[in-house]
């Protein structure tokens, strides 16, 4: 990844899941924690966690080469608050 722009950079620490994606790892996760996923459904969870922990790493990645870079980054007190 050290390869890339900036700009692309940019794009990949600002990426976010699917909408759809995390709306069913929600549901999923909360069966999960309910006692009610299914055997069909453990493996779309599974899939779905591993796919957010990859975005993060990814998103995490590109943050520290941007940081790297000299890019300011934003304080935790300076992030907006999500209205999720």
């Amino acid at each position: 990844m050290a390869h890339r722009s900036d700009e692309a950079l940019w794009a990949i620490a600002r990426s976010t899941m699917n909408r759809d994606a995390l709306a069913l790892s929600d549901v999923l996760r909360d069966r999960k924690e309910q006692g009610s996923l299914t055997p069909e459904n453990q493996p779309w969870l599974a899939r779905l966690t591993q796919d957010a922990d990859a975005l993060a790493v990814r998103k995490a990645h590109a943050y520290a080469l941007l940081k790297r870079r000299g890019h300011q980054m934003r304080t935790l007190g300076e992030l907006p608050v999500s209205t999720l």
